[in-house]
């Protein structure tokens, strides 16, 4: 009778063990580290402003939101964008209002958490369509801590204006210069309509080339005969 006590005992805490055992295997399978995407991360908001503050991920999304669609060419390898879609985040114009910028402020510093750096013009930095974005076609972009992620949005600029992983803005009074700009890049990085047309695929490099070509000789010709002209006017006078 004992040895029957002492197995039924034995089963019972077997089969306990062996349920503590699957409830931890349910729980270890189920519960999956966050990714980076869900990590939360922050920016920094400083220079001459009133109101220097740290913007976070959950603030932002808290914030009224502005989409943009916009491609991203890169000026080394214009033919085709880099990325392209929809883009969702916040206006940087309502991030810079909020910190309030000083009198004298000329342009807008970005710092990304891997040490690249660009910058706007504070007209540029204010159009509506500038944004920093936490989105693209629907898909939170990925980021950490160290580098966040975001990015800035500026149509009709080239890639290099886009800094990815922005961790810090800054508002200077003096002409601060990004990498690519600090090593001889146009500051003002506008896309032409040309270049847009050609990066574009509607017009051809070549085709354009011969334009411009065409357009060169027509008009010193154009000169030379003007030139002629009066020479024979002054002539017969």
């Amino acid at each position: 009778m004992r040895n029957v006590r002492f197995t039924t005992r034995m089963r019972v805490q077997e089969l306990l063990l062996l349920g503590v055992l699957l409830i931890s295997l349910t729980l270890t399978l189920n519960t999956t580290p966050p990714s980076e995407a869900q990590q939360e991360w922050s920016i920094i908001i400083t220079g001459l402003v009133d109101r220097p503050y740290n913007l976070s991920l959950s603030e932002m999304l808290k914030m009224p939101a502005t989409v943009v669609e916009a491609e991203l060419y890169c000026v080394d390898g214009p033919s085709q964008p880099i990325l392209q879609g929809k883009w969702k985040g916040v206006a940087l114009r309502t991030v810079l209002e909020r910190a309030v910028l000083n009198n004298g402020v000329v342009k807008i510093a970005f710092h990304a958490g891997d040490g690249f750096s660009s910058d706007l013009t504070v007209e540029d930095a204010l159009k509506k369509d500038v944004i920093i974005a936490y989105e693209l076609n629907g898909q939170q972009m990925q980021g950490s801590k160290l580098s966040p992620g975001n990015r800035l949005v500026v149509p009709g600029q080239w890639g290099y204006k886009w800094v990815s992983g922005v961790a810090k803005i800054e508002a200077v009074n003096y002409d601060f210069l990004g990498v690519w700009e600090s090593r001889g890049y146009p500051d003002k990085a506008t896309i032409s309509p040309v270049q847009q047309a050609c990066a574009a695929g509607a017009v051809d490099p070549g085709v354009y080339l011969a334009f411009v070509i065409m357009a060169f000789v027509v008009l010193v010709v154009g000169r030379s005969y003007l030139k002629r002209r009066r020479i024979e006017s002054e002539s017969i006078s």
